[in-house]
Order: structure tokens, then C-alpha cells, then sequence
């Protein structure tokens, strides 16, 4: 339970996940909770995929993973790497500001309906009379 919690390294599966996980960690200007971490992961991960599969159609199995996630931390294609985890940590947070709108709609709603309710069960001025 303890490495199920604490372990940092135990929890992640690769090297990519290391690398995006100590960007995160040293920068002043990102701050993504626990939560969050793994749909950064899919993002990072399906956009290299994606660009990887761009000429040719292929079924990404676990060698080419790998090999994807490796190559996207050489040296040459780091740029593009940094790009990458920018571009997802853009949809991640506009993901976050989609969640944060929707409970703060169904909030209002919620008491919009009851101030309904109350106003129904109240009596009208002329069911007074």
C-alpha cells in the first residue's frame, strides 16, 4: 500500500511518463492535480501516436509504443516533444474549465429548482382569499 501511495517511481510506466511528470513537478507555471496526471498521459501518448501514424495507417501495439514513446525523447524531436505535452496540457485544461463550468451549472440549477419548488408550494395571493 505504501508504494501503491508514495512511490512515485513504482506508479509509472515509462520514461516519458518520468520526463512529463518532472516537467510538471520543476515548473513555476504548471500545476496539475494527481487526479489529472493520467488523462496528461493518454493526451501525450495519443498525440504521438497520432502524429507517428500520420502517413501510414497502423495499429500502435505495445513494440511500437514503446518505441514512439522512446524516440519522442531523443534529442532531435525534443522540440517537438515540448510541443506536444504543451498542446495536451492545453486540452487537459481546458477539459478542467469545462468540468469547473458544468458544476457551476448544475449548481444553479439545482437551486433554481428549488426556489421552484418553493414557490409552487407556497400559496398564491388569490388561494389566499
Amino acid at each position: 500500500m505504501q508504494t501503491l501511495l508514495f512511490d512515485l517511481h513504482a506508479r509509472l510506466t515509462g520514461e516519458l511518463e518520468r520526463v512529463v511528470v518532472r516537467i510538471v513537478h520543476d515548473s513555476q507555471d504548471l500545476s496539475i492535480p494527481w487526479a489529472k496526471r493520467p488523462a496528461l498521459f493518454r493526451e501525450v501518448r495519443s498525440r504521438l501516436y497520432k502524429e507517428a501514424d500520420k502517413n501510414h495507417r497502423i495499429e500502435v501495439n505495445t513494440a511500437e509504443a514503446r518505441a514512439i514513446e522512446h524516440d519522442a525523447l531523443d534529442s532531435s524531436r525534443l522540440q517537438r516533444t515540448a510541443e506536444v505535452l504543451r498542446e495536451s496540457l492545453a486540452a487537459i485544461s481546458a477539459d478542467q474549465r469545462l468540468e469547473q463550468e458544468n458544476a457551476e451549472l448544475r449548481a444553479q440549477v439545482e437551486l433554481l429548482k428549488r426556489q421552484l419548488d418553493e414557490a409552487k408550494s407556497k400559496p398564491s395571493p388569490r388561494q389566499r382569499r
